[in-house]
């Protein structure tokens, strides 16, 4: 039996590609001086400084991003961390359960 997808699982391509576009923008105008100068709370992994989720989308592409490379512990950390700063990033909608009840008949 398959394991069914959760939220967390599943970026849209679209998506993608867009937040790679702003990581690539966002990337370009951030010098090494001006990263270590973001306050370690600012990441999912402070001690590794991995992760960074000081804004939103930020914090949206940790989420894609540990969901593509990340360990399990890396994917439960970088989630909570994400969840506990913006509650609204990543939980489903109040219509996903009613929409996977469709699908599942």
């Amino acid at each position: 039996m398959a394991r069914k997808a959760r939220t967390e699982d599943a970026v849209h391509p679209a998506t993608m590609f867009a937040l790679d576009d702003e990581v690539r923008k966002i990337a370009a105008d951030l010098t090494e001086s001006a990263r270590d100068k973001i306050k370690g709370k600012n990441f999912a992994e402070p001690g590794k400084r991995k992760y960074p989720i000081e804004d939103p989308a930020h914090a949206r592409n940790a989420l894609a991003r540990v969901s593509q490379f990340g360990s399990s512990s890396e994917k439960a950390q970088v989630r909570a961390k994400v969840h506990a700063k913006y509650p609204g990033i990543g939980k489903e909608s109040s219509k996903a359960p009613a929409r996977r009840l469709l699908q599942e008949e």
